[in-house]
């Protein structure tokens, strides 16, 4: 399990590290304010 576990957190940040300015940005609302409204435009990628 544990490879399995290494993998996951390697394509986790390699997921961050190549993901585009909007993608972040929607990201980062989220994080600051973690309502349904805002992990929607996360999940889309839609931000405001």
């Amino acid at each position: 399990m544990d490879s399995v576990d290494e993998e996951l957190r390697t394509e986790i940040l390699n997921a961050i590290v190549f993901a585009g300015d909007d993608v972040l940005r929607a990201l980062v609302s989220f994080i600051n304010d973690p309502t349904y409204d805002r992990f929607t435009q996360a999940r889309y990628c839609h931000p405001t």
